[in-house]
């Protein structure tokens, strides 16, 4: 039996070879090791785990920061070979002793590591927990560690417990997001799009029986939110009384996650059609059109499809039996190789996009954010090369706390006696952030401000951490990006927000 580069044997002549005498004693002094759950190896024929192995393991994660670098290969080529369902039960064994020696504190760190890569859902639950209510940043590390779509979940959540989008346990969670997408060898947005699962439905239903043997089935309606229909076609809102209280409590929970999703999807789509970001036609197939939920969304978009090249060949959208169809509902037929977006309304003339416009009013689609009917703005050509816009400075925002949030800006930098100094919003598809400075604005006090200049500069390029005073004061400043380089679509996007901001 072998993993990655190593087999059984090899791993074991090392163990023996360099670790003799430390394997002989157990982990802790006041731990009995021999009394853990027994592991067993993948490969049946190899039986249980030896003890020399477990030992290890612990030897070799002396910081649940970071293996130690001189045995991390062969530590993480025996995790590999361990069976998942005895390993998940080791892993809850040591939550079990780090919960009775006082929580996830320094002196247990010694359990972290292992518990955490073979950990499942009960681990994974008790260090999300632990990261929420004790606000312990550093735990984080344990949720990559563990590299799970539930542990990617779990970072993609904790998040929203937590108001300061820059604050350390946030930051920690989005990089620990993209560790675990690299690992599974996709980007974040791609492992964003893997969270999001089919609820175990069957061509879009949910079949189930009641206590009475009726048939019925569970759906997602154009509202979405979740139906009943029976076997005579009969629809209702709520689900049939007489089934088992498990699973009326399963459609309660599923009716919240859904919208919970719904919530968020209506602001991820929006951002991706804002960044341009783009799907191969395989990825887009699996999760648009055989997930229940974005099924939905589907229909009430605007795609097109691109070439080679990244241009724009032609737009469509997603009719109720799943074909593609244009603007004059024909049938359209997607090459293999091509990329689909969310067309943005700068990217068609108003030729183009006249007849989108009476399509979703003659087949009454309600599109999710506002997108044919969005404003554009487009930068005169003798500004181009500027990177700095001076366009809003001295302008009034009133209540800009309020307005941001809900334009998804952020509070930048902090100064002296809690003066705010900048906001920003980031566009990390495109490696762009912009900023704007503000003035007469402070936390707690006042939520009226003046604007400064605004500037564009590479993504997470700027530290805005209070008293950093990070922004780019000179024109020479390599981080600022002049508006020749910014997306079409983003630069229109930020024109809209300090629009909206001004009272425009």
């Amino acid at each position: 039996m072998t993993s990655a580069k190593f087999s059984y044997e090899q791993i074991e002549s090392y163990i023996e070879t360099n670790y003799s005498k430390a394997i002989q004693k157990p982990i802790k002094k006041n731990i009995s090791d021999i009394d853990f759950p027994k592991m067993y190896w993948k490969d049946d024929d190899l039986g249980e785990v030896p003890l020399s192995f477990i030992r290890f393991l612990f030897i070799a994660a002396k910081s649940f920061q970071e293996y130690n670098p001189l045995l991390k290969q062969k530590g993480e080529a025996i995790y590999k070979m361990i069976d998942p369902k005895s390993g998940e039960v080791f892993a809850n064994k040591l939550l079990e002793l780090i919960e009775e020696k006082g929580g996830f504190y320094k002196k247990n760190e010694f359990l972290f590591t292992p518990m955490a890569r073979l950990g499942g859902s009960k681990v994974i639950q008790a260090v999300k927990n632990a990261i929420i209510s004790k606000k312990r940043a550093n735990l984080v590390t344990l949720l990559s560690i563990n590299a799970s779509l539930e542990a990617a979940k779990a970072l993609n959540e904790i998040p929203k417990f937590f108001k300061s989008k820059q604050g350390k346990t946030v930051l920690a969670c989005k990089k620990g997001f993209k560790k675990i997408a690299t690992k599974m060898g996709m980007t974040s947005l791609e492992l964003q799009d893997e969270l999001i699962s089919d609820f175990g439905f069957i061509d879009f239903y949910f079949p189930f029986k009641t206590n009475k043997n009726e048939l019925f089935r569970a759906f997602i309606n154009s509202q979405f939110k979740l139906e009943y229909i029976n076997d005579n076609e009969k629809t209702r809102k709520t689900p049939p009384p007489q089934i088992p209280i498990e699973l009326k409590n399963h459609f309660k929970v599923l009716a919240k996650e859904i919208r919970t999703l719904t919530k968020e999807q209506k602001k991820t789509l929006e951002q991706a059609m804002v960044t341009g970001r783009l799907w191969k036609k395989a990825s887009w197939e699996k999760h648009f059109l055989k997930k229940p939920l974005m099924f939905l969304f589907s229909q009430t978009i605007l795609w097109a499809y691109l070439d080679e090249k990244n241009k724009i060949i032609e737009p469509f959208m997603v009719a109720q039996d799943q074909t593609l169809e244009n603007s004059d509902y024909d049938e359209i037929s997607l090459p293999e190789n091509v990329k689909i977006k969310i067309i943005h309304p700068i990217e068609l003339t108003n030729t183009q996009i006249k007849p989108w416009l009476n399509y979703l009013q003659d087949n009454e689609i309600i599109t999710p954010f506002s997108q044919l009917d969005r404003p554009i703005y487009i930068p005169s050509s003798n500004i181009l090369n500027q990177k700095n816009l001076l366009e809003f400075s001295e302008k009034k925002c009133l209540n800009i706390v309020g307005k941001a949030e809900r334009s998804g800006w952020e509070r930048g930098t902090i100064g002296d006696a809690g003066a705010v100094l900048t906001y920003f919003k980031t566009f990390e598809a495109a490696n762009v952030d912009v900023f704007v400075q503000t003035e007469g604005l402070s936390i707690g006090y006042n939520y009226d401000c003046t604007f400064g200049r605004l500037y564009f500069v590479r993504h997470g390029s700027v530290d805005t951490s209070p008293y950093a005073y990070d922004d780019p004061r000179s024109n020479f400043d390599t981080r600022l990006l002049p508006l020749k380089s910014i997306p079409k679509t983003i630069f229109s996007e930020v024109m809209k927000d300090m629009n909206y901001f001004v009272g425009v």
